[in-house]
């Protein structure tokens, strides 16, 4: 480049870049650390995973009703002795149905399709393992289920007790 360049207005303009530059990274050095530190605390909590049974319950002691499917699971109403409880006793012995499966009680005694208006879900069942779910008390004679797999949105299996003992 020639002197007689450095002179010209072309060039004189370099002198208030590097002082914009400078300003430039001067709120840079401001802003980034505030920033981080806005998006750092708009992070939320970590939730604590919650089942959607307990895992301690209280395994009544008295059988009204077994039923089973050869293999796959085992199932059973349970009460106290004063029949003021009732549970359901859920065993897994196979895996690949009812790995990502939901159990609901259905209020009704049409079990064939899953309606949020005759349904109340009890909770997930999922490996190999025995599942208890305490039922809530009501004046039928029956209680029946669904076994639905929510991802497939596919009902899997239906089954009914009587409270009655046989």
């Amino acid at each position: 480049m020639s002197p007689s360049l450095r002179g010209s207005k072309k060039y004189a303009m370099i002198k208030i870049l590097r002082k914009r530059h400078l300003q430039i990274w001067i709120l840079w050095a401001v802003l980034l650390p505030i920033g981080i530190l806005v998006a750092w605390r708009a992070v939320p909590k970590k939730i604590t995973e919650q089942l959607l049974q307990p895992e301690q319950v209280e395994i009544l002691p008295i059988y009204i009703e077994t039923q089973a499917r050869k293999g796959e699971y085992f199932s059973t109403l349970n009460t106290n002795r004063e029949r003021s409880k009732y549970q359901l006793q859920w065993q897994i012995y196979r895996e690949s149905e009812y790995s990502s499966s939901n159990i609901y009680r259905s209020k009704s005694l049409l079990i064939y399709y899953v309606s949020k208006s005759n349904y109340e879900l009890l909770g997930r069942i999922g490996g190999k393992q025995a599942y208890y779910f305490n039922l809530p008390i009501d004046s039928s004679d029956s209680y029946s289920f669904i076994i639905y797999d929510p991802f497939r949105k596919k009902r899997i299996d239906s089954i009914s007790f009587n409270k009655i003992s046989k």
